[in-house]
Order: structure tokens, then sequence, then C-alpha cells
């Protein structure tokens, strides 16, 4: 496999267990910002509902972000692909995600 297309699955394949573990956003809280967007006012229960999914998505994001911590950052795999030299056998870079994913 092409490095570049491995560095894809391996991009593909963390941002797939991020939002499996992270979670997406629900419709009622998406209904709630749009509410917000529009300038709209809310009740204290909408308020609570968001705070809500606000702090329990940072736990989760920082439980999953901790765990993950020596996973190369996806948003800069196309740098480190684009860099001549930059990867070489003994850099780590080419079995540094394979533990935490696969």
């Amino acid at each position: 496999m092409p490095l570049t297309a491995a560095y894809q699955l391996i991009k593909e394949r963390y941002y797939e267990l991020k939002r499996k573990e992270v979670g997406i956003l629900p419709d009622n809280v998406k209904a709630i910002l749009k509410l917000l967007l529009e300038e709209r006012m809310l009740t204290e229960k909408e308020y609570a509902t968001v705070i809500r999914f606000l702090q329990d998505r940072l736990r989760k994001q920082n439980a999953f972000e901790k765990r993950t911590n020596n996973v190369v950052d996806a948003d800069n795999i196309s740098e480190i692909i684009d860099t001549p030299g930059k990867i070489t056998p003994n850099s780590g870079c080419l079995n540094i995600c394979i533990p935490v994913l696969f």
C-alpha cells in the first residue's frame, strides 16, 4: 500500500473512531443551537440541556485525546507526507498510529 494511501486510511479511521467515541450532535441540541443562532430566547431547561451536553462531550473528548495522545495529528499528516525525508523507517511515523487505532 502506498504511504499516502496508508496515511489517508489512518486519518479516516482516526476520525471515525473519534466520532464513535466522542459522539455526534443530537437533534435536540441542534435545534436549540439553531434557536441561539436566530437570537431567540431559550428556556432554563434548554440552556441546561446544552450545558449538560457540552460538559459530557468535553469529558468524552478529553478522555479520547488522553487515550490517543501518541497518534500523529491527523490534520498534519499531509504535511508529513509532503515533506521529503521527513518519514524514514526509524522516524516512528510509519507505525505510531497502528497500535492505537487497529
